[in-house]
């Protein structure tokens, strides 16, 4: 997994291992695919949920 972590990215998969290998990423991938309803968020919840990251 090392492997395709670090060279998946130099053939312009970027985030490949992230969403496809990782289990935490394939996790999030598929809860996205069962929710059918988007989050409308504001923009400054936005920003600060990501300075909160």
């Amino acid at each position: 997994m090392l492997i395709t972590a670090f060279v998946y990215p130099f053939f312009g998969m970027k985030s490949y291992y992230c969403t496809h290998v990782c289990p935490f990423g394939s996790i999030q991938e598929l809860a996205a695919r069962c929710v059918s309803y988007k989050l409308k968020m504001k923009p400054t919840t936005v920003k600060r949920l990501d300075m909160f990251r």
